[in-house]
């Protein structure tokens, strides 16, 4: 697969919201439940991915002008709010381009040190690319459906004027405030999301029957 990475721009809302859902319900199915998926998946929309584009730094994988793949990032707060790649695109270093490029952004921007909330099945990958674990969280969406997430920081190395490499420590970890737009490690959090502390016990909660479809059998568009 020939990947090649571009900002995103207007038209990049809807195909960015099928990679996230895709992903959501095929990969991310194997850390969390059905019923989990379900509700978190059913809150994505391609608005609210158009309503970041002016307020985020977003980054699109894009193979033969087919987005396969996207990460985010607020310059405000250091957060990396989403790096999604479809199922059938992972396993080629897409994920950890897109990465590289938001931590590329971010420096050129002066952010000392970024964070993330990473889904359970995320944490290896940002480890690797050399995000330490803070602590065990818990993204609760405004179904009342609580998600296991890990939030994870990276100090990063800005070169001074000089040439000289500037090492700063990574700020007090902190959640992220609530809001209606895409945050956390792909996270989409519509008012009165929040992510919260909490020793991990458990990777699933049980939110009663509902009726879902099987997260593990659902195609990508």
């Amino acid at each position: 697969m020939n990947a090649i990475l571009r900002p995103a721009t207007g038209a990049d809302g809807p195909p960015s919201c099928a990679v996230h859902v895709c992903a959501s319900r095929g990969t991310c199915s194997h850390s969390y439940s059905p019923e989990q998926v379900f509700s978190w998946a059913g809150l994505l929309s391609p608005e609210s991915y158009s309503r970041v584009l002016k307020e985020r730094v977003i980054v699109v994988a894009a193979d033969g002008g087919t987005v396969i793949g996207f990460g985010q990032l607020n310059p405000k707060t250091g957060d990396v709010e989403a790096v999604y790649v479809r199922p059938d695109g992972q396993g080629e270093g897409i994920g950890r381009r897109l990465l590289e490029d938001l931590e590329a952004q971010a420096r050129a921007r002066g952010i000392r040190a970024l964070e993330l909330s990473a889904t359970l099945n995320a944490e290896p990958f940002y480890t690797r690319a050399g995000h330490p674990r803070r602590h065990a969280a818990v993204h609760r969406l405004p179904t009342g459906v609580e998600l296991e997430c890990v939030r994870m920081a990276k100090e990063l190395s800005i070169a001074s004027a000089h040439g000289a490499v500037d090492r700063h420590r990574p700020s007090s970890c902190r959640s992220p405030a609530p809001t209606d737009l895409t945050r956390g490690d792909g996270f989409v959090s519509a008012k009165g999301s929040r992510v919260r502390q909490r020793q991990c016990k458990s990777n699933t909660v049980s939110v009663g029957k509902v009726a879902v479809e099987n997260p593990r059998t659902t195609t990508c568009p």
